[in-house]
């Protein structure tokens, strides 16, 4: 069977940074068809000038990170896991699965682990005072591939910012498309002004974790409570009512036995093929219903219990056509 979920990329604030007192960090993510666009800032404050590690988890990224100091493009650096920069500034490389992971403890509870070629890491020439930091990317929300709805979900680690020297303000802000809504919220939004989330966090560690769900209307949301099986049995019974309605005038026809043996047989195969194509069609019509953020799909064995949905309905016809005789006979003394 396929994944039921669809893993999103894998990011986080800066890592490796006990050294760094950031003043305030700012986050800005633009959702729009599947895709987040992120756009972060961080105000280092530094006592002097100097070299600083610094180290951002950029897994599975749709295109790679764009990072700025103080206006200036700095490019990715690749290191080797023998690297000195490792061992300049205490981090250990593991071999592990035939890749090479990085070890990075943070204190003797904390460790953060990740393969090296998941991890952003650049050595900045920072200057004494305030330095601004920019780091641009996009990167694939987690999404599901069974339900009713196409959803989708963000997180972005903040664990490692109380690790820094000192720990600022974060400020988030998050678009997202008209027509979606965010639920599942880690933390509460100081402002919402409809499809833009503004969040402000401070001294809260919690990872930040949203899930953004399609808005649907009053009519899905009444399919979706009656579900798939309901909605079928509804049909049956409407069409149980009709072949009672029919069978009670084709008996006053005085047709022949055999004839009313077809006609019963003919009209469970009808019932039964009836409830197994409403059964199926639910599914469309609550697509149909949502739109183009319908997803609606679901592993179902349902149809595998059709030989003995046949059987009860073929009982329950013949059943209901001898009450049926026994009505007509009393009504007729």
């Amino acid at each position: 069977m396929a994944n039921p979920y669809m893993d999103g990329s894998k990011h986080s604030t800066l890592l490796s940074s006990k050294k760094i007192v950031v003043k305030k960090e700012n986050i800005k993510i633009v959702i729009q068809d599947g895709l987040a666009s992120l756009y972060i800032t961080y105000f280092i404050e530094s006592d002097k000038a100097g070299k600083l590690p610094l180290l951002f988890l950029a897994k599975d990224l749709k295109n790679d990170a764009k990072v700025k100091l103080n206006g200036a493009v700095i490019e990715k650096q690749y290191y080797s896991y023998d690297s000195s920069f490792f061992k300049e500034y205490g981090i250990h490389t593991v071999l592990n699965d035939s890749e090479y992971n990085l070890h990075i403890k943070f204190d003797d509870a904390t460790e953060f682990s990740e393969n090296i070629s998941d991890v952003f890491l650049f050595e900045a020439n920072i200057k004494k005072g305030i330095n601004r930091i920019e780091v641009e990317y996009k990167a694939e929300l987690g999404s599901n591939t069974y339900g009713y709805t196409q959803d989708y979900d963000f997180e972005y680690l903040l664990y490692p910012s109380k690790y820094w020297k000192e720990f600022g303000t974060i400020n988030i802000d998050v678009t997202v498309p008209k027509e979606f809504d965010l639920t599942d919220l880690s933390h509460q939004f100081t402002s919402n002004n409809q499809n833009k989330y503004h969040f402000q966090i401070n001294q809260n560690f919690k990872d930040f974790k949203f899930k953004m769900v399609p808005k649907i209307s009053k009519v899905s949301k009444f399919l979706i409570a009656i579900g798939p099986f309901k909605f079928a049995l509804i049909i049956a019974v409407l069409l149980y009512g009709l072949f009672i309605y029919l069978t009670t005038k084709i008996r006053k026809k005085q047709l022949s036995k055999l004839k009313i043996i077809l006609w019963k047989l003919m009209y469970s195969i009808v019932l039964t093929f009836s409830f197994y194509y409403a059964y199926d069609a639910f599914y469309d019509l609550v697509r149909a219903t949502i739109g183009k953020n319908g997803l609606c799909n679901f592993y179902d064995l349902f149809f595998l219990t059709l030989p003995f949905f046949a059987l009860g309905f073929l009982i329950l016809l013949f059943f209901t056509d001898t009450l049926i005789i026994k009505k007509m006979n009393k009504n007729a003394l």
